[in-house]
């Protein structure tokens, strides 16, 4: 489209474009660059409250720009609607109090102080220079670069990128370039459902407990809360809920685990932190990234699950019970001397697959079974478990001569601290399988020799009483399995115990 003015009109609007003693160039009127024009403003640029700049051609400004009126571009032009070039040799200011959009913007300068909120149509071009917005506190929305639907940015780096507030408008996938003392930390957000779907996002390298996020108020299931960053992510418009990826560095992120199955993204809930988990993950320990589907937004940052998982299980051996201590008894070596330190005797612990009970998904072997029935790992105070284990399982506790034993039901292993006590009732067992050993204690029944060795059977049988015989007549003592109550002798009180057991045919009851 070609416009036509009078000689009387195109004179007015040049001449209302003007200079003041070298101090800057000001525009009151209307103002038009066309397609095939180039603008270059040396000086510092001024569009009055009266003021109407419309740019379909190029612009360079290389002073500091104010705009208290319009700025914009004629969109009923369909070719080469304009490009807003800031390219200073020193910092310039973009400011003013109207209302500013920009077809195509570009920054290929030294730093921009951005004062007012601007508009970018089509394509943020950010070559150098960080744009740093001017707001009263790190998390107050102002003076915000809004990127409208359908627009891009192309450019960013560690020494271009927005220093404030972003907003995104529409419904295509869209990478915020954005950054915080000196550092460029995007922020991925997948598709909106709608084109008027809008979010504002920035970001902030500062551990969150400085501005009210405390670290240690959080959820059941949520990792270490990073103390070197987080970022700000508001939904201003709309309600779909796409997924957000966020990046890590070795240089500002707290530190990330080789094994990235263990990192979380957080969100403050406006009491706690809670977890939004992990979709998927890309990268090493040094730098990546990490995806999640959010359910809300506002604060949100990296956590680290730990490394392992701590399982509280408490179980009782008939064979050791004490009925006067109400404990169990330590085992005992051939030179009268304990087995262990403090320990009643060891254990292995296996979590079985929910699905399949045949599957063993872990094991832990040689696990101390304290006389009060607590069973923990050496140096720990509970069964350490690695952390990768999050699923559903069935808890099974194995010995040397007891049977083997199983919860009643799969535990969940979603938290990093679980526990299952065997010991309150006979239905902790799977199929109620255990013995009464007083009132509201219960324990595992003993005898299984063989096949805690190995043997198919899974039960007390005439195989197990023949090989308590068998070293009862051979005299023999010491920690061995044979020894069903642990006082370092295989006696008669063994062989009874086994005998007892094998004819009420106690054996393995299992999923």
């Amino acid at each position: 489209m070609i416009r036509s003015y009078s000689l009387l009109t195109l004179f007015c609007i040049l001449a209302l474009t003007t200079t003041k003693a070298q101090q800057g160039e000001y525009n009151s009127g209307y103002n038009w660059v066309y397609a095939t024009a180039q603008k270059r403003v040396s000086m510092d640029f001024t569009n009055t409250s009266t003021g109407t700049l419309m740019n379909n051609g190029t612009i360079l400004y290389q002073g500091s720009f104010q705009n208290d009126g319009i700025v914009g571009y004629d969109n009923s032009l369909t070719i080469n609607p304009g490009l807003s070039s800031f390219q200073g040799t020193s910092a310039q200011t973009i400011s003013g109090s109207g209302t500013t959009t920009f077809y195509n913007l570009q920054f290929s300068g030294v730093s921009f102080s951005l004062q007012q909120p601007i508009t970018v149509a089509n394509q943020l071009d950010l070559s150098s220079g960080i744009v740093t917005a001017q707001q009263t506190t790190l998390q107050t929305v102002m003076n915000q670069v809004q990127m409208s639907a359908g627009s891009s940015c192309i450019n960013t780096s560690a020494t271009s990128f927005i220093d404030g507030f972003v907003q995104k408008t529409g419904n295509t996938s869209f990478t915020f370039p954005i950054g915080n003392s000196g550092y460029y930390r995007p922020l991925t957000l997948a598709a909106p459902s709608l084109a008027t779907d809008a979010f504002s996002a920035r970001y902030i390298y500062a551990d969150p407990e400085t501005n009210g996020y405390t670290r240690a108020t959080k959820a059941t299931g949520v990792g270490a809360v990073s103390d070197k960053e987080y970022w700000i992510l508001q939904r201003t418009a709309g309600s779909s809920s796409p997924q957000v990826t966020l990046s890590w560095n070795s240089s500002t992120s707290a530190t990330v685990p080789s094994d990235l199955s263990r990192l979380q993204v957080v969100r403050w809930d406006g009491s706690q932190w809670i977890n939004e988990g992990n979709a998927s993950t890309t990268g090493d320990a040094t730098a990546g990234t990490i995806t999640a589907n959010m359910t809300g937004y506002g604060v949100i940052t990296l956590a680290v699950k730990s490394a392992t998982k701590q399982l509280a299980v408490k179980a009782m051996l008939q064979g050791l019970w004490n009925s006067t201590s109400q404990k169990m008894n330590q085992c005992m070596t051939d030179q009268g001397t304990k087995q262990f330190s403090t320990a009643a005797d060891a254990v292995s612990i296996e979590l079985h697959d929910a699905a399949n009970y045949s599957t063993i998904v872990y094991s832990a072997s040689d696990q101390l079974l304290e006389p009060d029935g607590t069973i923990h790992t050496a140096g720990s105070a509970d069964i350490t478990i690695p952390g990768i284990y999050t699923g559903n399982y069935y808890i099974t506790i194995k010995t040397r001569n007891h049977i083997e034993t199983t919860s009643v039901t799969t535990v969940s292993f979603a938290t990093d601290n679980i526990g299952y006590d065997f010991t309150t009732d006979a239905s902790q067992a799977y199929g109620n399988n255990q013995v009464k050993l007083k009132d509201g204690v219960y324990g595992i029944y003993a005898g299984d020799i063989t096949g805690s060795a190995g043997s198919p059977d899974q039960m007390v049988d005439i195989i197990d009483i023949a090989k308590v015989f068998t070293e009862f007549n051979n005299y023999s003592s010491g920690y061995i399995k044979e020894d069903v109550n642990g006082d370092g002798i295989v006696d008669s009180l063994d062989s009874s115990l086994v005998y007892t057991n094998a004819a009420q045919f106690i054996y393995s009851k299992l999923p």
